[in-house]
């Protein structure tokens, strides 16, 4: 987003995840990797910063607005250094208990903001001879999607690596210092930029009302198909045609659900404690099994998997799960077909309600589809966005004194957030090694004491969980139920089971400070 002098200054979407953040609970997205044998790391930070030019906005970092007046700018950091951002640490004993322990604290931890908002953390020692990796990204420099293209720009297709023997400086490092905006330049830019999200809003609402409109009844009785006879809303005959019944329902049973209270699960408790990461691997031709054999799409699979997963959960910690029902936030990316990743977040959210009553595998795969279809047809993710751009036009003070508020609420528009991201199809490696596994971290905060995140990645579908150490203590539990509802809807598709559930380990990060976690029985 450019201000009046044309510098890129922070969109307020991505200027949404910044102002949410606090000591504790850091709002990145990021990557927690496997790779085979032992990477050198001197090597490897050569490598990286060789890799900067790609991707500048690695070598820049946020400047305040004076007073805060309007959003932050993206400048050059004058004091880039590569070795602030890339770090070595090594396990003791190399197990997958000491490995998940040691992720909590470098999950946990925030980003300095004075500097740019990413950081990469090399894992030696991890057994049988495995390197991990932590690629951590602030979400106000990319979203899920944006974050998988800036690895693949890290990454090779093939164990073919020069080594790199020697880097030039990035331009982060030859670039002098640029004066600080004026006061003056601040109130001018803050007019400037909210002029320019009003008129951003006023345009998405006539698309959104010409789009509605153009899939509405013509005076035949006939609709036009998937919008093919759409016209400028200029263009359309008066009076008006009215949007059809079916899009009106659908609609409106998208606009109730989001404005409904969630029913609260065990895990939907103000985050406190520590940040836990769990993960587990499903095969893909598996999940395609499944999608083939139900007539689905395969995040429809993933969706119900997790569905069932969260009714085991509950059912463990005693909840009468007959009448109970998950509010899932899901993002969408909203990118035009083709259009290349980069950074900044081009993505909205649907919402998903379904039962958690039901025990039927196959049952609950089909109530899912049939939610998502009406999610999708309600036009919720359009709703949402265009929530995002009337927010955007609120004054930058106001929006970060909002964000202040929001994280501390004891409400949540969802019980929990899943991102269902595509990664390399084919095996990818750095420097010469191996990805064997890449693992999705979604950031939690507010009642959201569980999200979960998925990515594809050479024949595997690698879940990621990320919990709270005071709502969620239990984890691994998630993680192995997770793994249980995919096996019972493997075998209900009439698949058979090509392997016992793999065993996952109970295992707690940090204990939470202060109150005693505990299994809370709902009712």
């Amino acid at each position: 987003m450019k201000d009046f002098q044309g510098m890129d200054t922070l969109s307020p979407n991505d200027g949404f995840w910044l102002y949410l953040e606090h000591p504790g609970l850091p709002t990145n997205v990021a990557a927690v990797c496997e790779f085979e044998g032992a990477i050198d790391a001197e090597e490897c930070t050569r490598y990286i910063e060789s890799k900067l030019p790609q991707i500048p906005r690695f070598t820049e970092r946020l400047e305040p607005a004076p007073l805060h007046l309007t959003s932050p700018r993206w400048r050059p950091d004058p004091h880039f250094n590569i070795r602030r951002h890339f770090r070595q640490v090594r396990l003791k004993t190399g197990t997958t208990a000491e490995w998940k322990n040691m992720l909590g604290s470098i999950l946990g931890a925030n980003l300095d903001q004075n500097h740019p908002l990413w950081d990469m953390t090399l894992v030696q020692g991890l057994q049988p001879n495995k390197t991990g990796l932590v690629l951590r990204i602030h979400h106000c420099l990319a979203d899920g999607v944006a974050g998988v293209g800036l690895m693949k720009a890290l990454l090779q297709d093939t164990p073919q690596y020069q080594p790199v023997r020697s880097t030039q400086k990035t331009p982060a490092l030859q670039s002098k210092a640029v004066p600080g905006a004026t006061l003056i330049d601040g109130m001018m830019n803050a007019c400037f930029l909210t002029a320019q999200n009003l008129v951003n809003t006023q345009s998405e609402l006539l698309r959104l009302a010409s789009k509605a409109l153009s899939s509405a009844p013509a005076g035949n009785g006939k609709s036009a198909a998937n919008g093919a006879n759409a016209r400028p809303l200029a263009a359309l005959p008066l009076p008006l045609p009215l949007p059809s019944l079916d899009s009106i329902r659908d609609f409106a049973s998208v606009t109730a659900a989001a404005v409904t209270p969630v029913q609260k699960l065990p895990f939907n408790t103000l985050c406190s404690g520590s940040i836990m990461f769990d993960w587990c691997d499903i095969p893909m031709k598996d999940v395609h099994a499944i999608k083939q054999n139900c007539d689905a799409t395969v995040n429809d699979v993933v969706l119900a998997i997790l569905c069932g997963a969260i009714r085991r959960y509950a059912e463990l910690h005693g909840v009468n799960v007959s009448r109970r029902s998950v509010c899932i936030g899901i993002p969408v990316n909203v990118r035009a077909e083709g259009e290349h990743a980069g950074t900044g977040n081009r993505i909205t959210m649907i919402s998903l309600n379904v039962p958690i009553g039901v025990d039927d595998p196959l049952k609950l795969l089909h109530l899912v589809q049939k939610k998502s279809a009406v999610s999708r047809n309600g036009r919720s993710a359009e709703l949402i966005a265009l929530t995002g751009l009337v927010l955007g036009a609120i004054p930058t003070p106001l929006q970060r004194l909002g964000a202040g508020v929001v994280r501390r609420m004891p409400v949540s528009v969802f019980n929990t957030v899943c991102s269902n991201v595509r990664g390399p199809e084919k095996p990818a490696y750095l420097l010469g090694h191996k990805l064997l596994s890449a693992y999705p971290f979604v950031p939690i905060g507010g009642e959201m004491g569980i999200n979960f995140g998925v990515l594809t990645y050479n024949g595997v579908m690698h879940a990621g969980f990320t919990g709270d150490a005071h709502a969620a203590p239990d984890l691994a539990d998630m993680a192995r139920c997770f793994q249980e509802s995919f096996e019972a809807l493997y075998a209900a598709a009439g698949g058979r089971r090509s392997r016992e559930p793999q065993a996952v380990r109970k295992t707690r990060v940090r204990k939470p400070s202060g109150r005693k976690a505990a299994s809370k029985k709902l009712v």
